[in-house]
């Protein structure tokens, strides 16, 4: 059963935006569209951008600057220098 945690932390990057720009949140890939759909849903005046797939497209995605960034696990590590040259205002971790 859902408890809403996924609607919780977009209504408070809603309610925050303008003080915790940017926001990484990091998840399962099973759940990387899932976020991608409840934000465009819950908030389509936010900025998210989804962060994976090829290295190539990764590169492609790395010129954009979003609100918000939506990854998985295995992305960060393999782009941790990346993620690392970022000064992130807050980390979300949905671990399922």
């Amino acid at each position: 059963m859902g408890l809403g945690k996924t609607i919780q932390t977009i209504a408070f990057v809603q309610s925050a935006m303008a003080r915790i720009s940017p926001v990484i949140i990091v998840v399962p890939l099973s759940l990387l569209m899932n976020w991608m759909d409840e934000f465009q849903k819950f908030a389509p005046n936010i900025k998210v951008a989804a962060f994976h797939g090829t290295k190539e497209e990764r590169n492609n995605q790395k010129l954009l600057m979003p609100n918000v960034l939506i990854t998985t696990f295995e992305t960060v590590l393999k782009e941790t220098e990346y993620f690392e040259s970022i000064k992130w205002k807050y980390l979300v971790v949905d671990v399922n």
